[in-house]
């Protein structure tokens, strides 16, 4: 027998089974191998794919909310109900020529019950900048990206993880966001690693480069690795997680500088103990951040300006140019931090 080959498919509008063959243009069930398209759908007939209790795997997802420069308010939908995204399947926006710069896409995905991720969710690196990638979570909906599972923005681009109640991402895997806005409105907890590394120009000043915002608790088990990127805290004293400021490395060819806001907060005193950084304001602990070894206490600048305290990190080799303009980020600091 021949092999059977792979074959594109066009989603054929309103909400059905993703599973369904008359779901598809040409008609027919997904198989591995395959690439299927859900485009936008319409104010009378939203374009939804359900996947319920399935597996989703080795194929190839994509979302196409429709031309112009912001697409369809109809946005494309994954919705996945205790499904299971298989290693080698990739779900990401489809990528096209836009007639503007900072052409807009947005792409949903519906997280109900369970979901566990061992592929790759992503916004396309190849993609116009602008996009957003909103991933809800219903009450009490859990995702759990699994050990190699990824979940990941790109450059210029909004990555959305936003939820119900009682809702909960368990991270074993990867959470990127390089040169990305990423927002996390819900708690995570598990073993894993939110990249926000190599986000800008290496060295260049806040605003270019990646941004994650925590509305809610952060476990112990996660580590977020800066460079050139900023750490927005919302509940500062459920951040739990360790912080690893890559600019530190003794092989770092460049100094880049990264930050930690505690957004909300005016902070008058930092103490560095034992890689634990105490931010207090008068006699009140505010936060207790942990960092990977390499920091000392001279390696931190604090200011407090309308978005809160603001605690620069400076490398061992930053300039005295460098310590200025930390100095006075939050000027050119405060617009894209409020994006909320």
């Amino acid at each position: 027998m021949g092999e059977v080959m792979a074959i594109i498919r066009n989603w054929t509008g309103g909400e059905h089974n993703f599973y369904g063959a008359s779901s598809w243009t040409p008609a027919g069930q997904p198989m591995p191998g395959d690439t299927v398209i859900i485009g936008p759908g319409s104010a009378k007939e939203p374009s939804v794919a359900t996947v319920n209790h399935h597996t989703v795997a080795g194929i190839t997802v994509l979302f196409d909310d429709g031309p112009g420069a912001i697409g369809s308010p109809y946005v494309p939908t994954l919705s996945l109900n205790g499904a299971m995204i298989g290693a080698g399947t990739l779900i990401e926006n489809q990528a096209e020529e836009s007639p503007a710069l900072g052409a807009s896409d947005t792409e949903a995905v519906l997280i109900k019950g369970t979901v566990r991720n061992f592929g790759t969710i992503a916004e396309n690196p190849g993609a116009q900048i602008g996009n957003t990638l909103n991933i809800t979570l219903a009450d009490r909906g859990t995702l759990v990206n699994g050990a190699g599972g990824t979940i990941s923005g790109t450059t210029i681009s909004q990555l959305n993880i936003e939820g119900g109640s009682h809702s909960v991402v368990v991270n074993q895997g990867t959470i990127s966001g390089q040169g990305t806005t990423l927002d996390i409105g819900v708690p995570v907890i598990g073993h894993g690693l939110i990249d926000m590394s190599r986000g800008g120009n290496p060295g260049s000043h806040f605003g270019t480069s990646s941004t994650v915002e925590f509305h809610q608790a952060v476990g112990n088990g996660q580590t977020i690795q800066l460079n050139d990127s900023t750490l927005i805290l919302d509940a500062p004293m459920t951040f739990l997680g360790t912080i690893n400021d890559l600019s530190v490395s003794p092989n770092s060819a460049f100094a880049t500088n990264s930050a930690v806001l505690l957004k909300g907060e005016h902070a008058t005193d930092l103490s560095f103990n034992n890689d634990v950084l105490s931010v207090r304001n008068g006699s009140d602990l505010l936060a207790s951040l942990h960092f990977l070894a390499g920091l000392g206490t001279g390696d931190f600048l604090l200011t407090n300006n309308a978005q809160g305290a603001f605690i620069g990190i400076v490398t061992p080799t930053a300039s005295a140019g460098t310590m200025q303009a930390m100095q006075s980020a939050p000027l050119s600091f405060q617009p894209i931090l409020d994006h909320s």
